[in-house]
């Protein structure tokens, strides 16, 4: 378990030391400040405010897994969205309307914001550059520029045996 111990002469706050739950009243802390031995277990605001369990999830409408409240917030001020409803679940326990669908939680996936702004900033670096390719035959002519876009696919230059466009 984790505790916050204080010590009383400099007031100094070791937050979430770990120590074995039979060990808490028995623990002793050393002050790394003034070296003074025998900090005291402080309570935790934390625990005053109530526990708040929260399990990560996988949340369709923003692609993700959430992981905690903070990452929740965090997402939804990178899309500029913000939740409707009750906060849990993000809409009414009860849905009126007759096309409603209730997405039930899925498990995480392993798809974190940083994934999704990754993403973002590549797709913006592609649009930038407007990718384009040319070709050089072997007298040093170069072929009209083409994005990338506009290619032919491999896959049907391997099912044809040529590729898109070209003439037998």
């Amino acid at each position: 378990m984790m505790y916050d111990y204080k010590c009383p002469h400099c007031q100094t706050v070791h937050k979430d030391v770990i120590v074995a739950m039979l060990e808490r009243d028995t623990h002793v802390e050393t002050c790394s400040t003034c070296e003074l031995h025998g900090m005291k277990r402080t309570f935790p605001v934390e625990a005053a405010m109530g526990y708040q369990p929260f399990e990560a999830y996988f949340d369709p409408a923003l692609d993700m897994d959430i992981n905690g409240r903070g990452e929740l917030k965090e997402a939804m001020s990178f899309y500029g969205v913000q939740q409707a409803g009750d906060k849990k679940r993000g809409a009414r326990n009860e849905e009126v309307s007759e096309n409603a669908a209730v997405i039930d939680i899925s498990a995480p996936t392993g798809r974190r914001l940083s994934t999704v702004q990754r993403e973002k900033e590549q797709d913006a670096e592609d649009a930038r550059r407007a990718w384009q390719v040319q070709s050089e035959d072997q007298d040093g002519n170069l072929s009209v520029p083409q994005e990338v876009a506009g290619l032919p696919s491999p896959s049907t230059a391997v099912r044809t045996g040529k590729l898109e466009g070209e003439e037998s």
